[in-house]
């Protein structure tokens, strides 16, 4: 009997993310599952992994004979679903905070409406939508006009940080990334605008950041998926590091505080215990106009923000080592416990849940009830 195949794919080429931490335990759960994963470098794939190039004849092969794909964006539009096939959106980042998809306020570009329109024929191929948390559960079938079944599973990318913060591993990873033991390394992790012309200088916006540091802080950036000029910065000073192409894990494990604007990185951050600061020039036009936020920055946010770079060095060094952010973490990300890839996994897999069925899946089992294109 051939065995079952599943195909992940991550930003199109990236071994990172929900459908990562999915794959490695479903390695170790159904060993009897092939699993290809589309990869833009090869040489990345763990053992027990097969990897294909992005549209390349392996690519293709797999997404006909796929039994189950996880993915945390929108597969080619062109695909058609096969009968057989089960088709798991984990959709990215652990949290909501920026409007996504059909909730983007303000937005009357023409071409992205073209693109909604392609991505509804992408959500009606789910078979499962992973969500991090209620607010989640209850907003992205809205947002993404989907009536299928949820799964609010907590973040699967979170397991293997947690994992990994219990492991010892944050020395090995500083001591790759040439980070002395003293050194405070503050990671710069943006969100990608997707407006042409708006985003700022990325010599400036260094600079300015690079001002705002201690004598011994080191600057990290890491650049959204979508964001390929911070992604090619070649910085021009010893205390900066582009760290755009590194293990996104590691990263977060490196880092000793995180700087950020509207990403939603900081839901994983905070599960370090280590401070966050938001810096947000253009709050106003960025959720009035632009984009829209789910969560009001003034109360729903793990720390401080300021409101222009002027303020960002001041700020950044009367923030403590450590910060408790268990209360916050308790109210947005309350199933981060280690075992959110084991519920998507049991969700797909338990024959006491059937594919056709259209349920709604939380923890604890299916309770009555009733997608995504690339961020913006």
């Amino acid at each position: 009997m051939a065995r079952s195949i599943a195909l992940f794919d991550s930003w199109r080429g990236s071994y990172d993310d929900n459908p990562r931490a999915i794959s490695e335990r479903l390695g170790q759960t159904h060993p009897e599952v092939t699993r290809v994963w589309v990869l833009r470098d090869p040489s990345t794939a763990p053992d027990g992994v097969r990897a294909v190039r992005p549209f390349g004849a392996g690519h293709l092969w797999a997404l006909l004979r796929a039994r189950y794909v996880f993915a945390n964006n929108a597969m080619p539009f062109w695909w058609r679903k096969p009968r057989r096939c089960f088709y798991v959106q984990t959709w990215h980042g652990p949290g909501a905070f920026k409007k996504v998809a059909w909730d983007i306020v303000g937005d009357e570009d023409s071409r992205y409406a073209k693109f909604l329109e392609k991505f509804a024929r992408d959500v009606a191929k789910w078979d499962l939508l992973v969500t991090t948390n209620a607010l989640a559960t209850r907003l992205f079938p809205h947002a993404f006009r989907y009536d299928g079944r949820i799964v609010e599973s907590g973040s699967p990318r979170s397991d293997l940080l947690l994992a990994a913060l219990g492991s010892g591993r944050r020395d090995e990873v500083r001591h790759d990334l040439g980070l002395e033991s003293s050194a405070r390394a503050v990671l710069y992790a943006p969100t990608s605008r997707g407006e042409p012309g708006k985003d700022p200088e990325v010599a400036d916006l260094v600079a300015a950041l690079v001002a705002g540091l201690d004598e011994d802080d080191v600057l990290l950036l890491r650049a959204h998926p979508n964001d390929h000029v911070l992604a090619s910065y070649a910085p021009v000073s010893h205390r900066v590091r582009n760290v755009s192409a590194a293990d996104g894990l590691d990263v977060l494990l490196a880092a000793d505080v995180l700087v950020t604007d509207y990403s939603s990185i900081f839901f994983d951050f905070a599960l370090t215990g280590r401070p966050v600061l938001f810096v947000f020039e253009d709050l106003e036009r960025y959720r009035d106009q632009v984009r829209g936020l789910y969560l009001d920055v003034e109360s729903d946010l793990p720390g401080p923000s300021v409101r222009d770079m002027g303020e960002l060095g001041a700020t950044l060094r009367s923030l403590p080592a450590q910060v408790d952010h268990s209360a916050w973490l308790a109210e947005h990300l309350p199933h981060e416990d280690g075992h959110a890839a084991d519920r998507v996994i049991a969700a797909v897999f338990d024959e006491r849940t059937p594919p056709a069925s259209r349920d709604r899946h939380v923890p604890g089992g299916p309770t009555a009830g009733p997608g995504s294109p690339t961020p913006r």
